[in-house]
């Protein structure tokens, strides 16, 4: 709530919402999360596979063998 006085001596009240955002700020945000999540989600991926690689059995049991 604004409260204000004029130069006519008179009170005003404004109400203002309890929240506002400017639209294009907002859609801007998304823009960025969205790019945040995709890349944090190829950073995850990227991790997994470099895992799965480093875990693969198939170098395990190498020389190990008898003929």
């Amino acid at each position: 709530m604004i409260i204000a006085t004029s130069k006519g001596k008179q009170i005003k009240v404004y109400r203002l919402p309890r929240e506002w955002r400017d639209a294009k700020l907002v859609a801007d945000e998304q823009k960025l999360a969205s790019k945040l999540v995709i890349e944090y989600n190829k950073q995850k991926v990227s991790n997994a596979v470099l895992k799965a690689a480093e875990d693969s059995d198939d170098d395990d049991l190498a020389g190990w063998h008898l003929d």
